[in-house]
């Protein structure tokens, strides 16, 4: 599987492709006045009947690189009559995708290509459109219920795609069959899991629509084949898995053998990855017939300027992992100071990003930092988030909101917007924690400068073996990345861009961390349920910390916790294995007696209420108990005076008693055996007792006598 050459940028065009009419006014309608080199090769391949792996950089156009030949070889097949036809209740290609949002931005891609083609955009108006559909059911549910939601059917640059959202084409139509076109159209249809939709619901869609193509994530995928109803063996044509090494990395190897089974083997198949490990090649080993191979890669300005002057090039040193218009940097700050820093990148840089991915390393931190960087961040900014926790219809709402947003805009955000997604116009991206998986730093930091668009990533790292190791490490896996004040010169006062001044006494920036830190403790003290987010947010994080695979560069035993604690605005640092081991016993931050924990109310009036209630329930049971143990204790002291103050005869009756019931334990004990005794046995028991008795009556009558005999001589001695 020999790599392809891709053909020099001056050498490519959409006229060089035979391509229809409205295929081409559709990528000049997307912005794409030239062919990307991915596309540039990897589109007549696939129309000429090759199975494809495509290795590109994040951002090199590879959605349109499958989506376009797909579509034109199934509208061929349409217009070939010695092939069978794609009838309804045959699926004609399946695009397979790791996760929701890709599964989604695709399909979106996918009706903003088609509706170029005349006889497809007349049957739109029947397309049932899935994620408005979710947003409709979970409306009632959401927050913003009685309130215009945001469009559901925009293109990746948040236009309205035709035949979407329409005001002549009601959405009754949505719900109609479609009816039968004379001519070739495509028609597709999203099924993605983990949404209120069902699969009975998806299986009644593809049936009325009569989809042809199907566009999802695995699970509901393999689901939606196995379907009887469903025919994915007589009119299929191609198979596309997109980001192939995430589908493995998430542990869907077994959902994809599933589709595999119920699809033939005479296909073509489109594989994408950004990397081709060994688990990929093995795939493509088992599923590919002789692929062509499409490897795209980035060349320095050393390289360009190398292949002008007609010098070799050597690819295994000058070699790159991201977009040459991406301009790759670091910042070395404390923990304490990362919060300042971004404050200052984010007000210093121009023109001011209208879209701004941040990057954390966890769901937790995520909701904490989502609260609290409203009032931190330069005015004019939205803050949004967007993380694996949140229900499937608040994660699309915020990503349509973060597309559609006409003012700057802030994603906060983890890795679940590091893949896949095609965020448009993403000006700057800040990794405020690295990824946990190197691999994903690549996929982060690509999400900007995609294209042939100019972007800025940058990435926060402590002072120490942070920068002195991740740096190096980075540029062994060809993905360098450069010091943000040696690379963009306008920023170099901004907190970080530049190693520390010795001669510096550092006053301003603890000063600037302390400022950032007392705004947020005043939101913390503000409201319970943030105090209470803090603590688990910080947990989560440290978890995520421990994680990191570079596990000799990030190392817990060098983190700073108590820095850390300030920079997050803690009140009290939660207890935690890591600060036993950092030998930390002082929880209170230095903050003894400047506030109780116990007294800070929630914001939330109902909570709030229902705590209070909660607090007085427990002090009436400290105070019932305290009252009860003092009872018990003058209890407990009026019997033993009464024991003490017992008189002598009532003792004596006591002895009494207790020999009476001895006494009665020895003559039920004697019956008992006596009961267990043969005619024999008790004759010579009865025999024996009536001596002893004989004996003791003697012995008793000798002891009187001589009492009798002391006391008479003690007369005569008288």
């Amino acid at each position: 599987m020999a790599p392809v050459n891709v053909k020099k940028r001056s050498a490519r065009s959409w006229d060089n492709m035979v391509l229809p009419d409205w295929c081409r006014e559709a990528v000049s309608s997307m912005g794409f006045t030239e062919p990307t080199p991915a596309q540039a090769a990897a589109i007549p391949l696939f129309l000429g009947n090759s199975d494809i792996v495509v290795e590109a950089p994040t951002g090199s156009g590879k959605s349109l690189s499958f989506l376009i030949p797909l579509v034109v070889r199934i509208l061929r097949r349409f217009n070939d009559k010695d092939v069978a036809q794609i009838k309804r209740g045959h699926v004609a290609a399946v695009i397979l995708a790791p996760t929701r949002e890709l599964a989604v931005q695709l399909h979106r891609v996918l009706l903003e290509l088609i509706a170029f083609h005349p006889p497809t955009a007349a049957i739109m108006p029947y397309l049932q459109n899935r994620a408005k559909q979710l947003d409709e059911e979970e409306g009632k549910k959401s927050k913003y219920k009685g309130k215009k939601k945001a469009t559901s059917g925009l293109s990746a640059d948040g236009k309205r795609i035709a035949g979407e959202d329409d005001p002549d084409a009601p959405s009754v139509l949505a719900n109609s069959r479609r009816p039968e076109s004379k001519e070739a159209v495509i028609v597709p249809q999203l099924v993605i899991s983990g949404a209120t939709v069902k699969a009975s619901a998806d299986l009644s869609t593809f049936i009325r629509q009569g989809t042809n193509i199907l566009i999802g994530t695995p699970g509901r995928l393999a689901e939606m084949l196995s379907s009887q109803a469903v025919n994915s063996t007589a009119s299929f044509e191609a198979l596309v898995l997109d980001e192939a090494d995430r589908l493995l990395d998430l542990g869907f190897a077994n959902e994809l053998r599933r589709i595999l089974a119920f699809i033939p083997k005479q296909r073509r198949t489109f594989l994408c990855s950004a990397s081709v490990n060994e688990a990929i090649s093995e795939l493509i080993k088992m599923n590919l017939r002789n692929p062509k191979r499409v490897v795209v890669r980035v060349q320095t300005p050393k390289q360009r300027e190398a292949q002008k002057n007609g010098e070799e090039v050597q690819p295994d040193i000058e070699e790159k992992k991201t977009p040459a218009s991406l301009l790759n940097t670091y910042m070395v700050l404390q923990s304490s100071q990362k919060l300042p820093g971004m404050v200052q990148l984010l007000e210093q840089v121009e023109p001011r990003p209208q879209r701004t991915l941040i990057f954390m390393a966890s769901c937790f931190s995520v909701m904490y930092f989502s609260q609290i960087l409203p009032d931190l961040v330069p005015e004019g900014y939205q803050v949004l988030s967007l993380h694996g926790k949140l229900k499937p219809h608040v994660r699309e709402l915020a990503y349509e909101r973060f597309l559609s947003s006409t003012k700057p805009c802030i994603l906060l955000t983890t890795d679940v917007a590091s893949r896949g997604l095609d965020v448009p116009n993403v000006d700057l991206v800040i990794n405020l924690d690295p990824p946990t998986d190197p691999k994903t730093f690549i996929h982060r930091c690509g999400r900007t400068g995609r294209a042939g668009r100019r972007g800025l990533a940058v990435t926060m790292l402590r002072p120490g073996r942070e920068a002195e190791g991740y740096v190096p490490f980075l540029a062994v896996r060809k993905t360098p990345v450069e010091l943000l004040g040696q690379v963009v010169p306008d920023l170099v006062g901004v907190l970080g861009a530049l190693p520390t001044n010795e001669e510096a006494d550092g006053t301003a920036d603890r000063e600037a961390a302390e400022v950032i830190t007392k705004k947020i403790r005043k939101q913390v003290l503000a409201d319970r349920e943030l105090h209470q987010l803090s603590r688990r947010a910080f947990v989560s994080w440290a978890r995520a910390f421990k994680e990191h695979q570079a596990s000799s560069i990030f190392r817990a035993v060098d983190v700073d916790w108590v820095d850390m604690a300030h920079a997050w605005g803690l009140l009290q640092l939660p207890k935690m294995p890591e600060l036993r081991a950092a030998n930390i016993t002082d929880r209170s931050l230095g903050l003894d007696g400047q506030f109780d924990l116990r007294n800070i109310a929630y914001k939330d009036k109902v909570k709030e209420k229902a705590r209070l209630e909660e607090v007085r329930a427990e002090e009436l049971a400290a105070a019932s108990r305290d009252m009860d143990a003092e009872a018990a204790a003058v209890r407990e002291a009026q019997l033993e005076k009464r024991k003490r103050n017992a008189p002598w005869s009532s003792k004596a009756d006591q002895d009494q008693v207790r020999s009476d019931r001895r006494d009665k334990k020895r003559r039920k004990r004697d019956a008992e055996r006596l009961a267990l005794m043969t005619p024999e046995e008790r004759a010579e028991a009865e025999r024996v007792e009536a001596v002893v008795a004989e004996i003791r009556r003697k012995n008793i009558e000798e002891a009187a006598a001589a009492e009798e005999n002391a006391d008479g001589w003690g007369g005569i001695s008288d």
